[in-house]
């Protein structure tokens, strides 16, 4: 919680930052990811509503862009969502996080939300965490739909005379994904690291998993500690 709300406070000095890092601007594609309203509903894949959940998506982007850079490889465009059953669930959640973005923003409510976080949020958060018997319950599932060509171009720089004729998807599930699986990836990230440097990308330094892990086992340690991996 408090993570977020400091990067929501300090949103200016991180968009500065990445400017500085990464003057240059990906290639923009000839056909651009559809626009969608804020609260929509996602009916040709899970038949659910859905609103931004836009916290993977500077990880995303950094990943390729290492991707265009360095390895001269065409960059996906990427939007990540939070999907509901319905459109209250979807509409309370939106309103929620409209909530914790304007607290989050002010130094005066971010005090208050960091010393009283049960009453500030109504109980969605608090210094006691969840009980461990609650966390056995729950489980979380990512579907990556993917769209793109059944056909390879020769060059990054190429373009595509048609729209996307293919499409891919993936469901990954794990534990809950605050505390189980966070751990359980980390252990993971930790064991490649040791067991297979040598086919992680380049010398170490500050890169994102994406990029560091390409071209490891590491998605077979995670189903081998009981995460899944489909691909439909």
């Amino acid at each position: 919680m408090e993570s977020a709300a400091l990067i929501i406070a300090n949103r200016g000095d991180l968009d500065v930052i990445r400017k500085l890092l990464f003057g240059k601007k990906l290639p923009k594609p000839k056909y651009p990811l559809p626009k969608r309203t804020p609260i929509h509903k996602e009916s040709h894949t899970l038949d659910k509503w859905a609103v931004p959940l836009p916290g993977d998506e500077p990880q995303v982007y950094r990943t390729q862009r290492y991707r265009n850079d360095v390895l001269n490889q065409r960059p996906i465009q990427f939007h990540g969502y939070m999907c509901l059953p319905s459109f209250g669930a979807a509409l309370g959640v939106f309103v929620g996080m409209i909530y914790f973005v304007l607290i989050s923003y002010f130094s005066l409510t971010r005090y208050l939300l960091f010393k009283f976080p049960e009453r500030m949020t109504g109980g969605i958060f608090n210094r006691n965490g969840p009980a461990r018997e609650l966390l056995k319950t729950v489980k979380f599932t990512s579907t990556l739909i993917g769209h793109g060509w059944s056909d390879t171009l020769v060059e990054p720089s190429d373009e595509h005379s048609k729209e996307p004729d293919a499409s891919i998807v993936v469901k990954v599930s794990g534990p809950d994904p605050g505390y189980g699986a966070t751990s359980l990836m980390m252990v993971a990230c930790a064991m490649t690291i040791l067991r297979e440097k040598h086919n992680c990308t380049g010398r170490g330094g500050v890169m994102t998993p994406g990029t560091a892990f390409m071209n490891t086992n590491i998605i077979h340690r995670l189903q081998e500690r009981g995460m899944t991996f489909n691909v439909e």
